[in-house]
């Protein structure tokens, strides 16, 4: 992959870690603040949501649904890592020649 092709593409990457990091803050805000604060094993509530010591209980998939962007975040802001040092290394050695 070109230096140029990197840098786009590392910059589509930070770009989607941003907007999936706000994707997973906004979910974690207002079910913090709209979920029980009481465990109920009945309904499944019983992934703990701690927000400044006001915690939260949330089903599995209220849980894995939130975290899933962190995750995503994560992994795409790691991704535009790599590939701008990729593509800075790859400037580097165009200039050296």
């Amino acid at each position: 992959m070109s230096p140029k092709t990197r840098t786009i593409v590392g910059r589509c990457a930070a770009v989607l870690g941003v907007i999936s990091w706000i994707a997973f803050i906004e979910p974690y805000i207002y079910l913090a603040h709209t979920r029980p604060h009481r465990i109920d094993v009945a309904a499944g509530r019983v992934y703990s949501l701690n927000n400044h010591r006001s915690i939260a209980y949330l089903t599995r998939g209220e849980h894995l649904f939130m975290y899933a962007f962190a995750y995503a975040a994560g992994v795409f802001i790691i991704m535009s890592v790599v590939l701008y040092k990729g593509a800075r290394a790859g400037n580097d050695e165009r200039m050296k020649k």
